[in-house]
């Protein structure tokens, strides 16, 4: 997905980060979390945090909508929101706008997330939510 750096992949790195994190530690912390690393960058671009600080709660939106759906469940839910601008990213000028993503884009990010998660799984790895007994 393009993006790393205030595109379409920055907002779905945070609302993921804080969507697993809603999952795991409940929303309060979540938000905590989130805010706190906004809060520890003084020299970030104002627009960043904006873009970062509404993604991030739109990420813990869909955890709480979802409470039962797997990693790649979540992501796949966050791409959906990607594709209807429901998501930010910063334009050319830094000005915060709805996000966009072509067909090819969300059908190579939503294999990779599911490639990723049975990778994990085959090595042994298990998604653990708040309510399951770490192992």
């Amino acid at each position: 997905m393009s993006g790393l750096h205030n595109g379409n992949a920055d907002a779905l790195r945070h609302s993921l980060f804080n969507a697993l994190n809603t999952q795991v530690a409940g929303e309060k912390t979540a938000e905590a979390l989130g805010n706190a690393h906004e809060e520890d960058r003084p020299k970030q671009d104002p627009g960043e945090k904006a873009m970062d600080i509404f993604n991030n709660a739109v990420g813990r939106q869909v955890a709480k909508d979802n409470p039962n759906a797997t990693p790649p469940e979540l992501a796949s839910k966050l791409i959906e929101k990607i594709e209807k601008g429901e998501l930010r990213m910063l334009d050319e000028n830094k000005k915060l706008v709805p996000t966009k993503i072509t067909e090819t884009e969300k059908k190579t990010a939503t294999k990779n997330i599911q490639d990723i998660y049975v990778t994990g799984e085959k090595q042994g790895t298990k998604y653990v939510g708040k309510d399951e007994e770490n192992k």
